[in-house]
């Protein structure tokens, strides 16, 4: 088998032996004496900005060099050279790939892979790609199946992975958070490594990481090592439980504990109540935000209050400014009014034992009560 050899553009010596080393975008090459290499596979050219995309990094060129690239061509699997600041200042085209063996890896260290039984040599600066993620030696999970591509020598240049079962093949992925710790969350069953101080945001503010927790619903970004550097908290949907506490600022349906929102909006049938208004024991149906607050309560029953507006029955007690009838414990409207002599006094015009026909407002208070109405049945 005759392979192509390496074609040189005018390269110094010194420059193609130069140390491979892989760099990210918008690196920054510290002065030195030392070149820098890239090896990897060009994706696009731009003439009119002198940038190369190889690999996913963009990289500046030197005029002189952009002939150069155009003859080694789009998708050449190439090794860039750089000065110390960066720009590349040569591109070498590498050995036609012999062959892509291909199988599960077995093992794999900074300087080598084995694909199944086989130990390949790893040229230094090797990409290792998985969909859109690049990543290290250390990251690669054994067992993932793999193809490499070979040089005339031998030499893996580059390591396409098709499983990973630690990621998923895009870089965004949406769903019900699992678990979450101070460094990870779990995600569609992927567990998946936290950058520090990540971007977290409920709606259109950011949030800290605290606020995360499980059964969350997120849309989460990765970067290109595969570790997330967004989160997006998304609208929690409804809950449905039975009220076991009910204050000010919190509702708890069963043993879980959530906060109102500032605007939140609680209904039963026609009516419109205050949170200090939700009886325990009532069945309600509660909508969360991003930052998984309670926008609105939808209760199914209320022992406190009738599906209509209206109520007849028997007065069994009264207590300040509420009475019970009918089995309803009702409160009174501030301006409420009473057809009984003409006096609006709760406790001098009505009695225990008598009849009455109570109407009520949107907020469930009495605001005409008339006393003498035969009870319904």
């Amino acid at each position: 088998m005759t392979h192509r050899p390496f074609k040189h553009f005018g390269i110094p010596l010194s420059i193609i032996s130069a140390v491979v080393l892989m760099a990210g975008a918008g690196s920054v090459f510290a002065a030195s004496n030392t070149h820098f290499s890239v090896v990897g596979k060009i994706q696009s050219i731009n003439n009119a900005k002198a940038r190369v995309k190889i690999d996913g990094h963009v990289f500046a060129v030197v005029p002189s060099v952009m002939g150069a690239l155009h003859k080694v061509g789009d998708t050449a699997q190439v090794t860039l050279h750089l000065n110390p600041q960066g720009k590349v200042i040569g591109v070498t085209r590498m050995a036609h790939i012999v062959h892509r063996p291909t199988g599960p890896v077995t093992a794999i260290s900074s300087t080598s892979i084995t694909v199944g039984t086989t130990v390949y040599p790893l040229m230094p600066g090797a990409l290792i790609h998985y969909h859109d993620f690049i990543l290290t030696t250390a990251t690669v999970p054994l067992n993932s199946l793999a193809a490499v591509d070979l040089n005339s020598a031998g030499t893996v240049t580059a390591v396409w992975l098709s499983t990973d079962p630690n990621l998923p093949q895009s870089p965004t992925i949406s769903g019900l958070l699992t678990a979450v710790t101070s460094t990870s969350i779990t995600l569609n069953g992927y567990t998946l490594t936290v950058i520090p101080n990540v971007l977290v945001r409920a709606g259109n503010q950011s949030v800290p990481y605290g606020n995360v927790i499980v059964n969350d619903r997120a849309m989460v970004r990765l970067d290109q090592q595969g570790v997330v550097d967004f989160i997006q908290l998304q609208p929690q949907g409804a809950a449905q439980g039975t009220v076991t506490a009910d204050t000010a600022s919190t509702i708890t349906l069963g043993t879980t504990v959530y906060s109102y929102a500032p605007t939140v909006t609680i209904r039963y049938n026609g009516y419109t109540l205050t949170p200090t208004q939700i009886p325990v024991g009532s069945l309600a149906v509660v909508q969360r935000n991003a930052m998984n607050q309670v926008t609105a309560v939808t209760l199914k029953n209320d022992a406190n209050l009738p599906r209509a507006h209206q109520v007849s029955g028997t007065i069994s007690t009264v207590s300040g400014n509420t009475l019970d009838l009918a089995g309803y414990t009702l409160t009174m409207a501030p301006n409420f009014n009473i057809a009984y002599d003409g006096v609006s006094s709760l406790s001098n015009s009505v009695a225990v034992g008598e009849t009455a026909h109570a109407s009520l407002n949107a907020s469930g208070q009495v605001t005409q009560l008339t006393i003498g109405t035969p009870a319904q049945h």
